[in-house]
């Protein structure tokens, strides 16, 4: 007579639930402590430009970065980048006043297996370029590049068209009969202007505004003869709207295209119809017509 086993238990899930899932080994080694022997040292926390931040990141490990001059005791510091940079190489690394409290600035290393302290920060700073012959290059280059349009367009005549679909040289479809009674509008005076290229525009203004630091719309629609559709596309490229102030609703150039232009008039705003810093403000119709320059 044989004895009587207990019953075999088997595990399972409960109904409705997914089955426990096994651990990965990795998950079951711990990973190493944080290494906090950089505490006590400070480091600066600071905003750099995107061209600055890609330059810095193309150099090796080691590589020259560049130059800083001045003392602690100073709160903009001049900065040099080497000579074959590429890049605008005079800035200002102009340092916070305000004290940084708290924060700290941490490091993985080994593939984020392992963290460490790089330091304590105790200050922040911003770096600009400095707007010289060199940084306004760099500017019209990008400027240049971005006006590039991605897709080309390209005109196709009726007779053309026909040829592609097969059809004879002036044989007339239903399609084209209807578009060219019904689909074509009147053009208005505006849109009859034809079109700069976008970089020839931005030189006319920039000529403009280094005759006259504020500029309605109007003038300067007279002035370039472009539809106001296209003007007002290419004119946050360079300039912008003053929406406060005694010059509200005027254009006037962005700080960055400003420096090389202090040759333009800067006169107050008179009430008896005298010179103004506004092109066009001492017409006396009241017309946007650019004046003279005295």
């Amino acid at each position: 007579m044989s004895t009587p086993q207990p019953p075999t238990t088997t595990a399972s899930s409960a109904p409705g639930t997914a089955p426990p899932r096994k651990l990965p080994a990795a998950a079951a080694t711990r990973r190493p402590p944080v290494r906090l022997d950089a505490l006590p040292r400070g480091v600066w926390l600071v905003k750099v430009p995107k061209w600055v931040a890609a330059y810095w990141k193309s150099q090796p490990d080691g590589a020259n970065l560049g130059m800083m001059y001045g003392n602690a005791s100073r709160t903009e510091f001049q900065v040099g980048l080497p000579r074959d940079a590429g890049v605008p190489k005079s800035l200002i690394l102009q340092r916070a006043r305000e004290k940084v409290g708290n924060t700290v600035l941490f490091n993985d290393v080994g593939k984020g297996y392992a963290t460490a302290l790089v330091g304590t920060v105790t200050d922040e700073a911003t770096m600009v370029p400095v707007v010289n012959d060199e940084y306004r290059a760099m500017k019209k280059k990008q400027t240049e590049q971005a006006l590039v349009p991605a897709h080309q367009t390209k005109t196709v005549e009726h007779a053309e068209l026909a040829r592609s679909k097969g059809l004879a040289a002036g044989a007339v479809t239903t399609e084209t009969l209807f578009q060219s009674k019904y689909m074509k509008a009147k053009p208005t005076h505006d849109n009859r202007r034809e079109r700069m290229p976008k970089a020839d525009l931005i030189e006319l203004l920039l000529t403009l505004f280094r005759g006259f630091k504020y500029w309605p719309m109007k003038a300067l629609k007279d002035q370039t003869k472009q539809p106001e559709q296209f003007l007002r596309e290419v004119l946050p490229t360079v300039a912008m709207l003053n929406k406060r102030g005694p010059y509200a609703g005027t254009y006037s150039l962005k700080p960055e295209f400003k420096q090389g232009s202090e040759d333009n008039v800067d006169l107050e705003m008179g009430e008896g119809g005298g010179d103004s810093a506004v092109a066009g403000s001492s017409a006396a119709d009241g017309s946007a017509a650019a004046g003279e320059m005295q």
